[in-house]
């Protein structure tokens, strides 16, 4: 089965809910369709990177959890530095230390609010995976990597689909 912005949107939102990992790295054609899937999972926090600037800002000011980038913009000829510059951006300092400095106190009130706005608006990760479409959890689990990682540990509200 072929995986689309659903399916790896979901599974960002997965492993994020289930702590298997910090930080998500995704994307698709333009970014928009995996950032907008993350973002239906509770606690995801995800922001489109186009260039190194976005990198740094995000990681500065909004210190999210995922991110998306848009895979047909930007990476043709010597695309791999795009993409070297993005990741030393992103990864350069510790999250959420604000840009301007100033303003640090500021943003830092923001991602509270904003996280405390995503746990008011979300149901539970479980109570979600209980009412999703089958086969979009089917699908995310016909990939290997996912399946393996999701069968190693623990996960009850996936057994039915192992």
């Amino acid at each position: 089965m072929q995986l689309t912005y659903i399916h790896t949107g979901f599974i960002a939102g997965a492993v994020l809910n289930l702590g298997l990992a910090d930080m998500v790295v995704g994307g698709c054609g333009t970014g928009q369709g995996f950032l907008i899937s993350s973002m239906q999972f509770p606690g995801v926090f995800s922001g489109l990177l186009l260039d190194p600037v976005d990198a740094f800002l995000f990681s500065q000011i909004n210190a999210g959890n995922c991110v998306s980038l848009a895979l047909n913009k930007g990476y043709g000829w010597a695309g791999e530095l795009n993409l070297e510059n993005i990741f030393e951006k992103l990864f350069l300092k510790k999250p959420g230390l604000g840009y301007p400095p100033e303003r640090s106190e500021s943003q830092c009130n923001s991602r509270r609010l904003l996280k405390n706005m995503s746990t008011a608006s979300h149901k539970r990760f479980e109570d979600i995976i209980a009412a999703m479409d089958a086969e979009v959890i089917e699908t995310a689990l016909s990939h290997p990597p996912f399946r393996a990682l999701i069968s190693s540990g623990d996960y009850g509200m996936f057994k039915k689909y192992l």
